[in-house]
């Protein structure tokens, strides 16, 4: 089982830094009825990750299950490639487009009006609309399917990757709750650090988790 996170790890470290994304959900916390409506934005996420992946995994095992152990590794080792290929092209369209952060901001600056349930359904919206959070989540599907594992430990492995993948959303959900004296406070200074650095920080975490996602897709395809 352990084997499995080998290719997980970087489809979740480059799914934890979503800046747009988590600039929204600070925006909703800083609103009235805040934490309320960021649980049900983080919820979205979630809930629409576990239907992928209850989806994609009946398809792919029934697909996969019969496949030899060396075509079911390469299917993994192209899935990679492509995430690879879709978190190089994220990092360095968002580092391009850094100066236009303060426009999007204005523009997210409208979900401070929205109820939870809207809050819900733009979480929703936000993981089905983003090509790369599509690619990551079949990558893991994928790559779990790749060892024909018992179907309880499936599901806790891709639990598990929701949960590690949005933990920066969770965390952010929390602050009300850990600090509510300073939130307001932590808060701001995270929105302020997201405006100035995240793409920075996705430009060079880009190249990082990518090249680290191709190195392991030609292992398992047998080409290093």
């Amino acid at each position: 089982m352990a084997a499995v996170w080998a290719p997980l790890t970087p489809l979740i470290l480059a799914g934890l830094i979503l800046p747009t994304f988590l600039i929204g959900e600070i925006l909703l916390l800083q609103s009235e009825k805040g934490p309320h409506k960021a649980a049900a934005f983080v919820g979205g996420f979630a809930t629409t990750k576990f239907v992928q992946g209850v989806v994609f995994g009946l398809l792919l095992s029934g697909v996969a299950w019969g496949l030899p152990k060396e075509t079911r590794s390469s299917i993994t080792g192209v899935m990679l490639l492509i995430a690879a290929a879709v978190f190089y092209a994220f990092a360095v369209r968002s580092y391009l487009h850094r100066n236009e952060v303060a426009g999007i901001d204005r523009i997210m600056g409208a979900m401070s009006g929205l109820t939870p349930w809207r809050a819900f359904g733009l979480g929703v919206v936000g993981d089905l609309t983003s090509l790369r959070l599509w690619v990551f989540t079949l990558g893991a599907v994928t790559a779990i399917q790749e060892d024909r594992l018992p179907l309880l430990d499936a599901a806790l492995i891709f639990l598990g990757f929701i949960l590690l993948s949005l933990s920066p959303m969770i965390a952010l959900a929390l602050i009300p709750f850990l600090a509510p004296d300073r939130s307001d406070r932590v808060l701001a200074a995270i929105r302020g650090w997201l405006l100035r650095k995240a793409y920075w920080v996705m430009l060079v975490f880009g190249a990082l988790v990518g090249t680290a996602m191709i190195w392991i897709g030609l292992r398992k395809l047998g080409v290093l």
